[in-house]
């Protein structure tokens, strides 16, 4: 499980160039990375197995995400083509 500090540094590094650290800019990080680790044990805590409120892990997500937006973290880089040849060896052989 990852700590607030890691989750931290990786929304940090991940903010977009040109992205000012103001005040409000590095409040937002910290809250962003605070619930992201707390929506995270709560989840492992329900995939465990032991009691937990579904409605307010998924509430946590929910803020989350719409933080992450709000920073522009909520696009993920386009992953490269990946090419499986036997696909196209097994629809040719069909």
């Amino acid at each position: 499980m990852k700590d607030v500090n890691t989750v931290r540094t990786a929304l940090l590094a991940a903010l977009p160039a040109g992205t000012p650290t103001s005040e409000l800019v590095m409040a937002q990080v910290d809250r962003a990375a605070e619930l992201s680790v707390l929506a995270a044990r709560l989840r492992q805590k329900a995939l465990a197995g032991r009691r937990t409120d579904l409605d307010r892990v998924m509430r946590l997500e929910n803020l989350v995400s719409r933080l992450l937006r709000s920073l522009n973290l909520d696009k993920l880089p386009k992953p490269a083509p990946v090419k499986f040849p036997w696909l196209a060896r097994g629809a040719a052989g069909s």
